[in-house]
């Protein structure tokens, strides 16, 4: 309230101060002020305005046009047009410009379901308009890590720029993105093994580097910093509630999952991958040349290259004519030979992604008249997820059937050429492979 006396040519000035907040209404940011009632000595009324709290029978008042911060209108317009000769003076308007983009990485019709390296996988960014300032040029950078291929085909990728095939960069322009409205575009990359994964593997960020407004002015986020910098960005820890949230401040920590404090034009997409593999060597620890009863000990190594960590490893060893399964080898203590032929060993895990583990197995070299199969062979039989669920794996099918299996021919063990031709044949299973 203005005490007064407000003298006849006399002005005066009051303010107010007022919280930003996030909205999606038509009229979002837009303030109105208007005189309610005043007093006179003469208890006139007002010539040309009727006062009142109702900011919805005013003539004039459009914000930012000519009948905006007018005190001359004569009060006979309509609500909400622009001429200021006819606008009620005692009514105003105030537009706060708020430029907001923000920004939604999400799989193109929905998540992938059975997928495996060489794929083409297609994803969608969804840019929103959450500010009132229309805009018609935004930049986005795309950050493909190591597992997910740039395809530099204007067909396939129209409008990215690939000149930095890690960092391509989408330029949308030729329409005009107004408060309240979305859009979309889409990338597409091909699916690749990472040779050194972790958690983090075949994680994409995409973010609003910078846009303008319809004149070509360069414009600054309300609640972000638009930039080709992935490391600066608050929040987008994959998977958590800052993942896909596009309501946050911006003042979060790097990489953290707080959704409301998130920073809103970047955002992550990560593909869970689960890839184990098997390699099986003759052990060190055995002392050669081997001599028929002999104990023979292999090593097998369980790697995960995968970026999702895994439990309860099933391994089957499929144990070949010429050998036997040695029950009384410490060895073999982990290993369950109810099936002799088949034993197999659980590695309780959880084995991390990136990480590798190795276990051991004894067997018995026997001779078997007419008999010389000398090839042995070990197979990841299952896996399961930190749940207790069996996912597939990206590239290989574990079972405990050693006839479907591509690959893994073995081959000589270096330095044990110089054995006789019988001992030769034995030394033919003691290699190395890997499926």
């Amino acid at each position: 309230m203005v005490q007064g006396p407000l003298l006849p040519g006399q002005d005066t000035t009051i303010q107010i101060s007022l919280r930003l907040e996030y909205s999606t209404e038509t009229d979002a940011y837009l303030n109105i002020a208007e005189i309610g009632e005043h007093h006179n000595p003469a208890d006139l009324d007002d010539r040309d305005s009727t006062p009142d709290d109702d900011p919805s029978n005013d003539a004039g008042g459009s914000p930012e046009s000519p009948s905006d911060d007018v005190v001359d209108g004569d009060g006979t317009g309509e609500p909400g047009d622009e001429n200021p000769d006819t606008d009620e003076d005692d009514h105003d308007p105030a537009l706060v410009k708020v430029a907001d983009l923000a920004l939604r990485k999400v799989w193109d019709e929905g998540y992938p379901g059975t997928v495996t390296y060489g794929d083409t996988l297609s994803m969608l960014i969804q840019i929103f308009n959450q500010g009132n300032v229309p805009t018609s040029y935004i930049e986005v950078t795309d950050y493909l890590p190591a597992g997910f291929s740039f395809i530099d085909s204007e067909e396939i990728n129209p409008n990215w720029d690939g000149t930095d095939p890690s960092n391509p960069v989408y330029t949308w322009t030729g329409d005009t993105l107004y408060h309240g409205e979305m859009t979309e575009i889409r990338i597409a990359v091909v699916l690749e093994m990472v040779s050194a994964p972790d958690s983090s593997s075949w994680t994409n960020y995409s973010e609003i580097s910078h846009f303008r407004d319809t004149t070509g002015m360069e414009l600054q986020d309300v609640d972000s910093t638009p930039d080709n910098d992935p490391n600066n960005d608050a929040g987008g820890q994959p998977d958590s509630d800052a993942d896909d949230y596009i309501d946050g401040d911006g003042t979060g920590d790097f990489g953290d999952g707080v959704a409301e404090t998130d920073e809103d034009d970047h955002d992550p997409l990560r593909l869970q991958v689960y890839d184990l593999a098997l390699r099986k060597v003759v052990s060190t620890n055995n002392t050669l040349p081997f001599q028929y009863d002999d104990v023979a000990i292999f090593d097998i190594t369980v790697f995960n290259q995968g970026n999702e960590p895994v439990q309860n490893i099933e391994v089957t060893d499929y144990v070949p004519t010429n050998t036997e399964f040695d029950n009384g080898n410490a060895l073999n203590n982990g290993w369950d030979g109810t099936d002799p032929d088949n034993p197999v060993f659980t590695i309780a895990g959880p084995l991390a992604p990136g990480a590798d583990t190795t276990i051991s197995i004894a067997l018995i070299l026997r001779q078997e008249t007419g008999v010389n199969n000398w090839v042995n062979y070990a197979e990841i039989s299952s896996f399961e997820d930190l749940d207790g669920g069996h996912p597939d794996d990206i590239d290989s099918t574990p079972d405990n059937d050693p006839t479907n299996d591509y690959g893994a021919q073995p081959h000589r063990v270096p330095g044990m050429e110089l054995m006789t031709p019988v001992m030769m044949r034995m030394t033919m299973m003691w290699l190395s492979w890997t499926w």
